[in-house]
């Protein structure tokens, strides 16, 4: 994110605690309504059981009774987190901190070998989220704006993966704003490769016959069966462009129907839809370029708004003389509400009517802006590039776009985005500020930016 690039990575060391009384509630019910897509890789699993086996056998340096604790690396596209790797940290139980310049080499060396990759959080073992793994939580804020949190149970009671994932949410515990641990629904995931690798590591004989290669077998024919398939497609559908074949229409809208459910191409060219005998050309484009464009709308969003909020917020703290700290926790905190402010007043361009916005409603589409909602609403409805290209100043483009966004998944998950920026904004109050009047103010402001209707 833009904030990331002016944040400085911090070099000291915070004591806290991994293990304290559980008697005080440390996680949200239910999980939040809004979270990020996870997926989590065999090899990040085996990495926290290798860690606790060593650990347990008198493998690793560290006593048995020590903490197993340790950092999580993937991706991460927008709301969508692939965990791939995990790896141990060095912690100290006698002084309950971890040592956070190892950590920073650690990170350093590892994103310098594999440069597509990110630390996304980290890991700790125990039967149950504590007090202390909130605490610990905090300083991994530091390296990643939101981390999460996997949590394995040492001793499982039941036949499943025995794993937790975890994403910091504020709730009101006891009329009091409180940081909890809140679930997030994650999926297993594996590569074909995975797959293969993570069978021979399991398999008991080894002249057994691979499952997975039986499978990956099956799949190949499967891929050679459908890439002839769509040979003769093509096939067909030149023949018909040439005249060598007579137009069958209801044949074309089939075709056409199918070439729409599927993802845009990966090489960021254009494919064509044949559709009543014309031929439309959609531009297609790849996850950089979601990327790119994402990037570019956040950029307008901070110089059109968050600027203003969050120069505002850290210009107090320095007039007041603060610390560093706490005017760049300030300067975070403008940050992330400008930016909820006006992914809220985007959605609102399109979830309210024209008498209660109090401008004409799909005004931004007017204006040739591509907001959130878009180019969100782009994922399920590809025909919408050539419109943004255009800047909707076709005929009939503000309307067709207006509807295709109202239909798609647009709207909810720009909301979503907008409610992470307001949690991240919510989280660096925490930081600056303590528990008071005040802040509760604050943070009833960051939910009226959520909630407001005009």
């Amino acid at each position: 994110t833009i904030y990331n690039r002016r944040r400085r990575m911090a070099s000291t060391t915070s004591a806290t605690r991994a293990t304290a009384s559980r008697s005080e509630a440390v996680s949200a019910e239910g999980g939040r309504q809004v979270s990020r897509q996870v997926s989590l890789h065999p090899l990040a699993i085996v990495g926290v059981s290798d860690h606790l086996t060593r650990v347990k056998v008198g493998g690793s340096k560290q006593p048995a009774t020590s903490a197993v604790i340790g950092v999580l690396f993937g991706k991460q596209d927008d709301l969508e987190v692939s965990i791939f790797d995990a790896i141990e940290v060095a912690y100290d139980d006698d002084t309950m901190t971890m040592d956070e310049g190892f950590l920073t080499k650690q990170v350093d060396l590892y994103t310098a070998v594999y440069k597509d990759k990110e630390l996304l959080g980290w890991y700790a073992v125990a039967s149950e989220a504590t007090s202390g793994h909130l605490a610990l939580h905090k300083d991994f804020l530091k390296f990643n704006e939101s981390p999460l949190f996997l949590l394995m149970d040492p001793s499982p009671s039941v036949d499943e993966l025995p794993i937790q994932i975890f994403e910091y949410e504020l709730h009101v515990v006891q009329e009091t704003p409180t940081m909890l641990f809140a679930p997030v629904p994650w999926r297993l995931e594996t590569l074909q490769a995975e797959q293969i690798a993570m069978e021979q590591v399991a398999k008991t004989k080894t002249d057994s016959v691979s499952e997975t290669a039986v499978v990956y077998e099956a799949m190949d024919n499967s891929l050679k069966t459908l890439a002839q398939r769509v040979e003769n497609v093509a096939t067909y559908l030149s023949k018909v462009n040439s005249k060598e074949l007579p137009v069958n229409y209801a044949l074309l809208r089939d075709i056409a129907n199918l070439v729409d459910k599927l993802p845009t191409t990966l090489d960021g060219h254009h494919h064509h839809h044949h559709h009543s005998g014309r031929t439309k050309k959609i531009r297609t484009t790849t996850r950089e370029d979601d990327r790119r464009e994402f990037e570019l709308y956040l950029q307008k969003s901070y110089f059109k708004t968050a600027s203003l909020i969050s120069d505002a917020c850290k210009s107090t703290a320095l007039l007041a003389e603060a610390h560093d700290s706490v005017a760049q926790a300030c300067e975070e905190f403008g940050f992330h509400l400008g930016l909820a402010f006006q992914i809220v007043d985007d959605v609102l361009d399109f979830a309210v009517d024209s008498t209660q916005l109090g401008k004409p409603a799909g005004a931004d589409l007017s204006l040739g802006l591509a907001t959130a909602p878009i180019l969100y609403a782009t994922r399920q409805y590809p025909e919408l590039r050539p419109l943004i290209d255009r800047r909707f100043k076709g005929p009939g483009d503000v309307t067709a776009a207006y509807d295709m966004v109202r239909q798609s998944d647009g709207i909810r998950l720009a909301r979503k985005l907008a409610h992470f920026h307001v949690e991240r904004a919510v989280d660096a109050l925490k930081r600056a500020t303590s528990p008071s009047l005040e802040q509760d103010a604050l943070i009833k402001l960051a939910d009226i930016v959520l909630t407001r209707s005009k």
